[in-house]
């Protein structure tokens, strides 16, 4: 009966473990080495990522994954880290500016020097940390095994005991009662049981898409009473950037989506996903890192981006029927104070509209979290997003204030539940 408990947690560990090859599998296979020759001729060759040395020079393009931990030795970009830190915001790097193994390269071409590859990497680091977790066996089932040690070693002990009785009773029926006794007394439902009843619970909740690490974990949920920390990206919220609010022109929108469909950028599928398909064809297209985007859309100079970068490129004067600088300026404040991302648009040199992109918060989640506290849990949020707009989300979906914490690395998300 032990025996089966021990497989049947084997196989859990075992599923645990295919996931953690599943994260292992989002670091790319290959890399682009610079390498010079003795003329000084500078080439780019394709190499397995695993070849990669510490101190060589990598090429890493737009809308690639970076292969290795590393510093930007030239160029700069922007980078998605949502795979590390859960943030849905793009972060700006330059020279000087530290990358990690598994984050993706979404604005343009950067090289970086490497620093640490293999196990090594952070990305390794964070999948040794999941790797333990889901060996952690639960307190309950260590308990259970130990207590079947010993009723195990009591129940041979009473069992030679009732042998010796009845010799003195029946002889012939002495072997019968002693084995009886053994048979009545099997530790199994104690030996299996509890593995058991773990693995079923594990199994329900991945039907419902809860991926629990250990059974120590489904032991404390029992207990109904405690911290519960949740993750923002893609679990209060849906984990992409969408439009939450729009203010002005709402003609400008197919000539937004024109302008955006060949860019990678995170905030460019942000408006794709939110104002969908045009049929309009963009011209003269050139994107600015860290600034935005800009072009010819049916004749019309169509410019799109942060409102510091749309403000230098157009003409800033009022016209008859269109937003005056005052209100774009109260829109600009009114998406800051939301926690979302503002993003102007100007069409032939004047400002028309203004998006607030952000991590919409899903339908279900405030209603979610009202159950879980009425059954005794304190609810609290954990993510890698700026402190403010962390804040804005947790008002919203009704989590405690004191137990928000924004800013947070995968690492310090760890140290503040152990906390």
């Amino acid at each position: 009966a032990l025996l089966v408990g021990r497989l049947i947690q084997s196989r859990q560990q075992r599923w645990a473990a295919d996931s953690v090859e599943l994260l292992f599998s989002l670091t790319p296979t290959s890399a682009r080495r610079v390498e010079r020759d003795d003329s000084g001729t500078e080439r780019i060759v394709e190499i397995a990522a695993e070849s990669l040395e510490v101190g060589q020079i990598v090429e890493v393009r737009a809308g690639d994954s970076i292969p290795a931990d590393g510093v930007v030795v030239q160029g700069a970009s922007q980078i998605d880290q949502s795979l590390l830190t859960g943030e849905s915001r793009p972060v700006s790097v330059a020279v000087g500016a530290s990358l990690s193994a598994g984050t993706v390269n979404v604005a343009s071409t950067v090289r970086l020097r490497v620093v640490a590859t293999g196990e090594g990497t952070r990305v390794a680091r964070l999948m040794s940390l999941v790797s333990e977790a889901s060996r952690r066996r639960a307190p309950i089932v260590r308990l259970a095994d130990r207590a079947s040690s010993w009723f195990l070693g009591g129940m041979i002990v009473l069992s030679l005991v009732t042998f010796v009785a009845w010799r003195f009773i029946d002889p012939s029926a002495a072997l019968e009662y002693a084995i009886a006794v053994l048979v009545v007394t099997c530790p199994c439902a104690l030996g299996l049981a509890t593995p058991l009843a773990m693995s079923v619970g594990l199994g329900r909740a991945a039907r419902m898409g809860l991926l629990v690490k250990g059974g120590d974990a489904v032991q404390r949920l029992a207990a109904r009473g405690g911290i519960i920390f949740l993750d923002k990206t893609g679990t209060i919220t849906f984990g992409q950037m969408r439009v939450v609010r729009w203010a002005g022109d709402e003609s400008v929108r197919p000539l937004v989506a024109a302008i955006e469909r060949d860019s990678s950028h995170p905030i460019a599928r942000g408006l794709l996903e939110s104002l969908g398909e045009s049929d309009l064809i963009a011209s003269e297209v050139s994107q600015t890192t860290g600034g935005g985007i800009e072009g010819l859309v049916a004749g019309r100079r169509v410019v799109v981006g942060s409102p510091s970068y749309v403000r230098e490129r157009c003409r800033l004067r009022d016209q008859p029927g269109r937003v005056d600088h005052a209100l774009l300026a109260g829109w600009e404040r009114e998406a800051a104070d939301g926690g979302l991302t503002p993003v102007a648009i100007a069409v032939d040199g004047v400002m028309v509209a203004m998006a607030g992109l952000g991590d919409e918060l899903r339908p279900d989640a405030a209603a979610a979290i009202a159950r879980i506290k009425a059954i005794g849990w304190r609810v609290g949020m954990l993510s890698g997003d700026h402190e403010d707009v962390v804040a804005g989300v947790a008002a919203a979906a009704g989590i405690d204030a004191e137990l928000t914490f924004g800013g947070l690395s995968p690492e310090a998300k760890v140290a503040k539940v152990r906390e």
